[in-house]
């Protein structure tokens, strides 16, 4: 949609950046495949990244069916090329997330992606929204920042 209608948006299709929020997070590897020449940067505020994970958090009592591969999936297996990416790690957030995050976060540094790690230790899920704290406000800014620093025209 935002590609289609880059125009009326008003908007550079070329120059975009994916923001990533919790189970949102299982869409960004479809959408860095197809779209990832246009992608400049990519944020992630506590994110589920493993679509498998996220099958068991919704139906734990249902087999899981063939999942598409994560993010981190497709990171290690050296099929996917990551934009500048800043992540947001909320300490006090459900532990399936925050080891998924992880796993990303050490897959991206070996790799050597550009990366910009905040662990927020007293963070919960919904912290954006939810605690105005100086550190929320601090991390809303720094990212307003990031994503403009990242889809500049070069």
């Amino acid at each position: 949609f935002v590609v289609d209608h880059a125009a009326p948006l008003g908007i550079d299709a070329n120059r975009l950046c994916i923001w990533a929020i919790s189970a949102g997070g299982v869409v960004i590897a479809p959408a860095l495949r197809e779209f990832g020449q246009r992608v400049r940067c990519l944020v992630l505020y506590y994110t589920l990244l493993d679509p498998a994970v996220f099958h068991r958090l919704v139906s734990p009592k249902t087999p899981p069916g063939l999942t598409a591969p994560g993010l981190t999936d497709l990171l290690i297996g050296g099929t996917l090329s990551l934009p500048a990416t800043l992540i947001v790690r909320a300490g006090r957030d459900n532990a399936n997330l925050n080891e998924g995050l992880d796993r990303f976060t050490q897959a991206a540094m070996q790799r050597g992606a550009d990366l910009e790690l905040h662990a927020y230790a007293s963070g919960r899920h919904g912290f954006d929204v939810s605690d105005d704290t100086p550190r929320s406000r601090e991390l809303l800014l720094r990212t307003v920042d990031f994503v403009q620093q990242s889809t500049v025209s070069r």
